[in-house]
Protein backbone atom coordinates (compact mmCIF):
# COMPACT_ATOMS: atom_id res chain seq x y z
CA UNK A 1 0.00 0.00 0.00
CA UNK A 2 2.61 2.66 0.95
CA UNK A 3 4.70 1.83 -2.53
CA UNK A 4 1.15 2.19 -4.20
CA UNK A 5 0.32 5.35 -2.60
CA UNK A 6 4.03 6.87 -3.45
CA UNK A 7 4.09 5.70 -6.89
CA UNK A 8 0.38 7.93 -7.44
CA UNK A 9 1.79 10.83 -5.51
CA UNK A 10 4.72 10.77 -7.96
CA UNK A 11 2.33 10.37 -10.68
CA UNK A 12 -0.13 13.50 -9.26
CA UNK A 13 2.85 15.98 -9.54
CA UNK A 14 4.04 14.95 -12.52
CA UNK A 15 1.10 15.76 -14.26
CA UNK A 16 -0.94 17.75 -12.53
CA UNK A 17 -2.73 20.86 -14.69
CA UNK A 18 -1.65 23.55 -11.96
CA UNK A 19 1.82 24.88 -12.62
CA UNK A 20 4.42 24.80 -10.37
CA UNK A 21 6.11 28.03 -9.32
CA UNK A 22 9.87 28.22 -9.23
CA UNK A 23 9.91 31.63 -7.04
CA UNK A 24 8.22 29.84 -4.41
CA UNK A 25 10.03 26.72 -3.57
CA UNK A 26 10.40 27.70 0.05
CA UNK A 27 6.82 26.57 -0.21
CA UNK A 28 7.09 23.51 -1.91
CA UNK A 29 5.06 20.76 0.30
CA UNK A 30 5.93 16.97 0.44
CA UNK A 31 8.86 16.25 2.21
CA UNK A 32 10.81 19.29 0.11
CA UNK A 33 10.94 20.87 3.35
CA UNK A 34 11.71 18.05 5.62
CA UNK A 35 13.93 16.00 3.74
CA UNK A 36 17.67 15.09 4.60
CA UNK A 37 18.61 14.14 1.00
CA UNK A 38 16.66 16.49 -1.38
CA UNK A 39 18.11 16.85 -5.16
CA UNK A 40 19.85 18.81 -6.62
CA UNK A 41 23.22 19.42 -4.86
CA UNK A 42 26.57 21.07 -6.12
CA UNK A 43 28.32 17.86 -6.71
CA UNK A 44 31.40 18.39 -4.25
CA UNK A 45 34.35 16.53 -4.91
CA UNK A 46 34.22 13.07 -5.18
CA UNK A 47 34.44 11.15 -1.89
CA UNK A 48 35.07 7.56 -3.87
CA UNK A 49 36.50 6.73 -7.34
CA UNK A 50 35.49 3.46 -8.91
CA UNK A 51 37.01 2.29 -12.49
CA UNK A 52 34.23 1.17 -14.50
CA UNK A 53 33.61 -1.63 -17.09
CA UNK A 54 31.85 -0.72 -20.03
CA UNK A 55 29.28 0.02 -21.37
CA UNK A 56 27.89 3.30 -19.19
CA UNK A 57 24.36 1.95 -20.16
CA UNK A 58 23.21 -0.67 -22.54
CA UNK A 59 20.04 0.17 -23.85
CA UNK A 60 17.93 -2.38 -25.77
CA UNK A 61 17.84 -0.25 -28.43
CA UNK A 62 19.66 3.12 -30.18
CA UNK A 63 15.82 5.12 -30.68
CA UNK A 64 12.78 5.20 -28.97
CA UNK A 65 9.43 6.76 -30.13
CA UNK A 66 8.41 9.59 -27.57
CA UNK A 67 5.04 10.49 -26.35
CA UNK A 68 4.60 14.27 -25.38
CA UNK A 69 3.05 13.73 -22.12
CA UNK A 70 1.65 18.05 -22.19
CA UNK A 71 3.56 18.56 -19.12
CA UNK A 72 2.63 22.22 -17.84
CA UNK A 73 6.19 23.09 -16.18
CA UNK A 74 8.60 21.26 -18.59
CA UNK A 75 9.01 19.45 -21.91
CA UNK A 76 8.30 16.04 -21.17
CA UNK A 77 8.46 13.29 -23.44
CA UNK A 78 7.43 9.07 -22.37
CA UNK A 79 9.12 6.27 -23.56
CA UNK A 80 6.31 4.69 -25.71
CA UNK A 81 6.18 0.86 -24.05
CA UNK A 82 4.15 -0.24 -27.16
CA UNK A 83 6.96 -0.17 -29.54
CA UNK A 84 8.98 -3.32 -27.70
CA UNK A 85 11.52 -3.09 -24.94
CA UNK A 86 11.60 0.01 -22.72
CA UNK A 87 14.46 -1.68 -20.53
CA UNK A 88 18.38 -0.78 -20.24
CA UNK A 89 21.16 -2.58 -18.35
CA UNK A 90 23.39 -0.82 -15.89
CA UNK A 91 26.43 -2.52 -15.89
CA UNK A 92 28.69 -0.89 -13.43
CA UNK A 93 25.81 -1.38 -11.25
CA UNK A 94 25.80 -4.85 -10.77
CA UNK A 95 24.09 -5.42 -14.27
CA UNK A 96 21.19 -3.59 -12.67
CA UNK A 97 18.09 -3.49 -14.49
CA UNK A 98 16.20 -0.25 -15.51
CA UNK A 99 12.35 0.53 -17.44
CA UNK A 100 13.24 3.19 -19.30
CA UNK A 101 10.06 6.30 -18.58
CA UNK A 102 10.23 9.52 -19.51
CA UNK A 103 12.85 12.41 -20.52
CA UNK A 104 12.66 16.36 -19.34
CA UNK A 105 13.60 19.54 -19.51
CA UNK A 106 15.16 22.19 -16.90
CA UNK A 107 16.41 25.57 -17.99
CA UNK A 108 16.76 29.10 -16.83
CA UNK A 109 16.17 32.97 -17.52
CA UNK A 110 19.52 33.11 -18.80
CA UNK A 111 22.12 30.75 -20.47
CA UNK A 112 24.10 31.30 -17.39
CA UNK A 113 21.98 29.19 -14.90
CA UNK A 114 19.52 26.81 -16.16
CA UNK A 115 20.86 23.17 -14.68
CA UNK A 116 19.38 21.44 -11.71
CA UNK A 117 22.86 20.63 -10.65
CA UNK A 118 25.96 22.46 -10.14
CA UNK A 119 29.50 20.51 -10.21
CA UNK A 120 31.52 22.00 -7.51
CA UNK A 121 29.61 25.46 -7.75
CA UNK A 122 29.93 25.59 -11.74
CA UNK A 123 26.18 26.19 -13.17
CA UNK A 124 25.07 25.00 -16.59
CA UNK A 125 22.91 25.99 -19.31
CA UNK A 126 20.20 23.83 -19.37
CA UNK A 127 19.61 19.88 -18.38
CA UNK A 128 18.16 16.70 -19.07
CA UNK A 129 17.06 14.05 -17.20
CA UNK A 130 16.54 10.15 -18.35
CA UNK A 131 13.92 8.82 -15.40
CA UNK A 132 14.40 5.17 -14.95
CA UNK A 133 13.27 2.83 -12.25
CA UNK A 134 13.98 -0.64 -10.93
CA UNK A 135 12.97 -2.90 -7.94
CA UNK A 136 15.48 -2.70 -4.93
CA UNK A 137 16.58 -5.41 -2.79
CA UNK A 138 13.62 -4.66 -0.50
CA UNK A 139 10.77 -5.14 -2.85
CA UNK A 140 10.26 -0.97 -3.20
CA UNK A 141 10.32 0.96 -6.14
CA UNK A 142 13.39 3.46 -6.60
CA UNK A 143 14.35 5.24 -9.71
CA UNK A 144 17.48 5.91 -11.39
CA UNK A 145 17.74 9.39 -13.05
CA UNK A 146 20.53 9.50 -15.73
CA UNK A 147 21.81 13.54 -15.85
CA UNK A 148 23.44 15.13 -19.17
CA UNK A 149 24.38 19.36 -18.52
CA UNK A 150 24.37 21.76 -21.27
CA UNK A 151 26.73 24.37 -21.88
CA UNK A 152 25.88 27.52 -24.14
CA UNK A 153 27.85 26.96 -27.47
CA UNK A 154 27.41 27.72 -31.44
CA UNK A 155 26.62 24.17 -32.37
CA UNK A 156 22.86 23.53 -32.02
CA UNK A 157 21.64 20.40 -30.27
CA UNK A 158 20.04 17.71 -31.86
CA UNK A 159 17.45 16.56 -29.19
CA UNK A 160 16.77 20.18 -27.67
CA UNK A 161 15.74 20.77 -31.87
CA UNK A 162 13.22 17.91 -31.43
CA UNK A 163 11.70 18.55 -27.90
CA UNK A 164 11.07 22.46 -29.13
CA UNK A 165 9.72 21.17 -32.28
CA UNK A 166 7.63 18.38 -30.87
CA UNK A 167 6.43 21.31 -28.40
CA UNK A 168 5.06 23.40 -31.25
CA UNK A 169 2.91 20.68 -32.95
CA UNK A 170 -0.18 19.36 -32.23
CA UNK A 171 -2.30 16.61 -31.52
CA UNK A 172 -0.09 13.24 -32.36
CA UNK A 173 2.33 15.58 -34.32
CA UNK A 174 3.82 16.44 -30.96
CA UNK A 175 5.15 12.92 -30.25
CA UNK A 176 8.77 12.43 -31.64
CA UNK A 177 9.70 9.55 -33.82
CA UNK A 178 13.21 7.39 -33.47
CA UNK A 179 14.52 9.53 -30.85
CA UNK A 180 18.17 8.78 -30.29
CA UNK A 181 18.53 7.76 -27.01
CA UNK A 182 21.87 6.22 -27.87
CA UNK A 183 24.15 9.03 -28.67
CA UNK A 184 22.74 11.30 -25.39
CA UNK A 185 24.02 8.89 -23.24
CA UNK A 186 26.39 7.03 -25.45
CA UNK A 187 27.65 3.31 -24.14
CA UNK A 188 31.39 4.50 -24.35
CA UNK A 189 31.00 7.50 -21.84
CA UNK A 190 33.68 7.81 -20.06
CA UNK A 191 33.07 9.62 -16.63
CA UNK A 192 30.34 10.23 -14.07
CA UNK A 193 29.35 10.65 -10.53
CA UNK A 194 26.29 9.45 -8.86
CA UNK A 195 24.87 10.59 -5.47
CA UNK A 196 21.72 9.87 -3.37
CA UNK A 197 18.80 11.84 -3.54
CA UNK A 198 15.50 12.66 -4.32
CA UNK A 199 12.54 14.27 -7.02
CA UNK A 200 13.36 17.43 -7.95
CA UNK A 201 9.54 18.56 -7.56
CA UNK A 202 6.97 18.03 -5.21
CA UNK A 203 6.86 15.76 -3.61
CA UNK A 204 10.31 15.54 -3.21
CA UNK A 205 10.19 11.42 -2.57
CA UNK A 206 14.19 10.63 -1.64
CA UNK A 207 13.87 7.31 -3.65
CA UNK A 208 16.30 8.29 -6.96
CA UNK A 209 20.03 7.57 -7.41
CA UNK A 210 21.21 10.52 -10.10
CA UNK A 211 24.16 9.54 -12.19
CA UNK A 212 25.19 12.55 -13.81
CA UNK A 213 27.50 12.60 -16.74
CA UNK A 214 30.57 14.66 -16.35
CA UNK A 215 30.63 15.73 -19.98
CA UNK A 216 28.36 18.86 -21.01
CA UNK A 217 27.15 18.65 -24.03
CA UNK A 218 26.24 21.92 -26.13
CA UNK A 219 22.77 23.86 -27.04
CA UNK A 220 22.52 27.12 -28.37
CA UNK A 221 21.37 31.02 -26.75
CA UNK A 222 18.38 30.56 -29.44
CA UNK A 223 17.90 27.05 -28.46
CA UNK A 224 17.58 28.51 -24.27
CA UNK A 225 15.53 31.30 -25.66
CA UNK A 226 12.98 28.93 -27.43
CA UNK A 227 12.37 27.09 -24.42
CA UNK A 228 12.29 29.92 -22.28
CA UNK A 229 9.16 31.25 -24.72
CA UNK A 230 7.26 27.83 -25.82
CA UNK A 231 4.05 27.55 -24.31
CA UNK A 232 3.45 24.09 -22.18
CA UNK A 233 0.97 22.03 -21.24
CA UNK A 234 -1.18 21.15 -24.73
CA UNK A 235 0.47 24.96 -25.58
CA UNK A 236 -2.46 26.17 -24.05
CA UNK A 237 -0.36 27.13 -20.79
CA UNK A 238 2.44 29.90 -19.93
CA UNK A 239 6.13 29.53 -20.55
CA UNK A 240 8.42 28.62 -17.49
CA UNK A 241 11.15 31.35 -18.06
CA UNK A 242 13.04 29.06 -15.36
CA UNK A 243 12.00 25.47 -13.98
CA UNK A 244 15.20 24.56 -12.17
CA UNK A 245 15.17 23.59 -8.44
CA UNK A 246 17.84 25.74 -6.31
CA UNK A 247 20.56 23.14 -4.60
CA UNK A 248 20.13 21.40 -1.40
CA UNK A 249 22.27 20.29 1.45
CA UNK A 250 24.24 17.30 1.35
CA UNK A 251 23.58 16.86 4.98
CA UNK A 252 26.75 14.39 4.96
CA UNK A 253 26.12 12.67 1.59
CA UNK A 254 28.64 11.12 -0.33
CA UNK A 255 29.07 10.74 -4.18
CA UNK A 256 30.86 8.67 -6.47
CA UNK A 257 32.69 9.22 -9.25
CA UNK A 258 32.78 6.78 -12.04
CA UNK A 259 35.98 5.97 -14.92
CA UNK A 260 35.00 3.82 -17.48
CA UNK A 261 38.13 1.93 -18.88
CA UNK A 262 41.33 0.29 -16.71
CA UNK A 263 43.76 2.75 -18.51
CA UNK A 264 42.91 6.18 -16.76
CA UNK A 265 44.62 7.59 -14.40
CA UNK A 266 43.27 8.73 -11.68
CA UNK A 267 44.79 11.84 -9.30
CA UNK A 268 43.59 13.28 -6.13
Amino acid sequence: MILILTLVAVAAAANSREQLDYNKQDQWGGSCQTGRAQSPIDVPFPSAVELASPPFLHLSRGSFNMTNENHPDTAKFSVNPAEGSVMATVPWMKDRQVTLHQIHLHWGETAAHGSEHTIMGKAYAAEIHLVTSYIDKDSSTKYMVFTRLFRAGKKENKHIAEIIAAEKREGNNRNIQNFDMESLYPPYTAVWTTYKGGLTTPPCTEVVQFAIVDEPLVVTKRQLKKLRRMSLGAGDLAPQRQNWRKTQPLNGRTSTKYYRGRDIEVQF
